[in-house]
């Protein structure tokens, strides 16, 4: 591995200023990370240090990089360790391809023992498209079962399916095993369509559905109130749906119907 470590004195940049002059790099199985820059600012309610960096990836290797796990050292005026902190950038369903550069951004706070005044970057794990495969985000008009990976309901029917609903703490639950009853609720949420992502979160409205097919396989569907929630690396998408009234409805029916 090859690492460029660049100190910086950091005394007036972690008492609120911002750094750009310096390049700090790091470099790991061709694939390269350099600092963008550095804003700081103090917690004036707890006394820690707020910091912000921004980091660009670039990729000089020939394979299509999936994800980049980094770290930033940061390091007391004796070269000491006070403290490290990771992020990995997940490129979700976009590769890093060969030549090309990403931007990135980490954020964190902490209480130091003693003043930071150099810090250097490092390149932990890459991981290309082979190791770690791309996830697939929903787009606009796809079909919901498609978007999520549930292609097999077009031709298979689960063995049973779970439908939770719980709204302010009052959950309503149904197992639904009748054959009958499950083609029509498989008919009914095959026709639910993405429509366009939204930031609307409604606390304490944690809804979802649960299949179940013969071979074991199961796959559970989360909704926030009436909105698809889609959760990948630690990240949480949200996507209002199209069509899905008549789903919606039979599921209400069916959770009522176990009282």
């Amino acid at each position: 591995m090859k690492k460029v470590i660049i100190l910086a004195l950091l005394g007036a940049i972690l008492l609120g200023g911002c750094m750009n002059k310096e390049k700090v790099t790091s470099e790991k199985d061709g694939i390269g990370i350099e600092l963008l820059d550095i804003k700081t600012k103090e917690n004036g309610k707890t006394g820690n240090t707020i910091v912000e960096l921004n980091t660009r990836i670039t990729n000089n290797s020939e394979k299509n990089i999936s994800s980049v796990k980094y770290c930033l050292h940061v390091l007391d005026k004796e070269g000491n360790l006070l403290n490290s902190y990771y992020k990995t950038y997940y490129g979700e369903d976009k590769s890093i391809d060969s030549g090309q550069s990403v931007d990135d951004y980490l954020g964190f706070q902490d209480k130091f023992d003693s003043k930071p005044v150099s810090f250097e970057l490092e390149i932990v794990e890459v991981k290309d498209t082979e190791e770690e495969p791309l996830i697939h985000l929903p787009l606009p008009d796809e079909y919901l079962y498609e978007a999520i990976g549930l292609e097999r309901l077009k031709d298979e029917l689960p063995t049973e399916i779970y439908v939770r609903i719980d709204h302010m703490g009052a959950l309503d639950e149904a197992y639904v095993t009748d054959e009958e009853t499950l083609k029509e609720l498989v008919s009914r949420f095959c026709i639910v369509k993405i429509d366009q992502p939204t930031d609307t979160f409604v606390t304490d409205n944690y809804n979802g559905v649960g299949f179940t097919f013969a071979d074991g396989t199961q796959r559970w569907v989360s909704f926030n109130l009436y909105n698809l929630e889609f959760g990948s690396h630690g990240k949480t998408y949200m996507y209002e749906l199209k069509d899905l009234g008549s789903f919606w409805s039979m599921c209400v029916e069916l959770t009522s119907s176990e009282e």
